[in-house]
């Protein structure tokens, strides 16, 4: 999801402080131009810079933050930028420092601590902003991953209709996985189909549907259907136990068949 915050850096401009000591401000300047052509690793040592003689300014925490986080998967780098980006939201509580820690903590698989800050975030936001699509998206998976059945709806459903997340496999697949959480059993299929149609060769959403119809439609022959293609295009080297695993339940539902 990294790259709904791609706009970030331009939002923060709006933040910058006039009132930054001339040395301060300047690195704080350099690291925003590196985040925005992409040299994030420059853009890190210039943040960092910035902390050193103002280690509560809002905008380096949050370009520092930001930095560190898109320079993962080091553990390191992620955990830094929880507490840059905690202690910016917490200091300032302004729209660009709670989307940008409620972004970190869901990258980071912390849904329900995220839940609260980004609906925050969204209520903060900006009449004029295009960014309410991604928030939504953003919520949708912490809340499906919650198991939080209302909530994902609300903030599922409107996604339908947003461009470019209309487009998106990952919005039929959360619907998908409400419907199957709430028994509509039909309805997870019609999603999970929907999904795969915007991404063929997606392993994750073979793998729904062939659950599916294996635990809960008791439909073998599809479900093999689909677990032969999972085995297709997964990367055994990913996940070599659920490979194996999955291998071995082809076997079985091919047993089951001739009976």
């Amino acid at each position: 999801m990294k790259h709904c915050l791609a706009y970030l850096p331009v939002l923060l401009l709006l933040f910058l402080s006039a009132c930054a000591p001339p040395d301060a401000y300047h690195e704080l300047s350099q690291a925003l131009t590196a985040i925005q052509e992409g040299r994030l690793s420059d853009g890190l040592i210039h943040s960092e810079l910035c902390l050193r003689s103002l280690p509560n300014d809002t905008n380096a925490l949050l370009l520092n933050g930001y930095c560190q986080m898109m320079l993962s998967p080091d553990p390191n780098y992620k955990s830094a930028a929880l507490f840059n980006l905690e202690k910016a939201s917490r200091n300032s509580d302004t729209f660009a420092a709670n989307l940008l820690y409620g972004w970190a903590l869901c990258e980071n698989k912390l849904y329900r601590e995220a839940i609260p800050v980004l609906e925050k975030a969204l209520e903060q936001m900006p009449p004029s902003s295009p960014q309410k699509g991604a928030i939504l998206l953003l919520l949708s998976r912490c809340c499906v991953q919650s198991n939080l059945q209302e909530q994902g709806m609300r903030y599922s459903q409107p996604l339908r209709v947003y461009k470019p997340y209309r487009y998106w496999p990952e919005v039929y697949n959360n619907l998908g996985m409400l419907a199957l959480k709430r028994a509509d059993y039909q309805e997870a299929d019609r999603c999970f189909r929907q999904a795969l149609q915007l991404a063929p060769r997606e392993p994750r959403l073979l793998q729904n549907l062939a659950v599916l119809h294996d635990l809960y439609l008791n439909d073998s022959r599809k479900a093999r259907g689909y677990y032969l293609d999972f085995m297709a295009t997964a990367k055994i080297e990913d996940n070599r136990e659920l490979y194996l695993q999955v291998q071995k339940r082809v076997g079985q539902l091919a047993q089951r068949m001739k009976r």
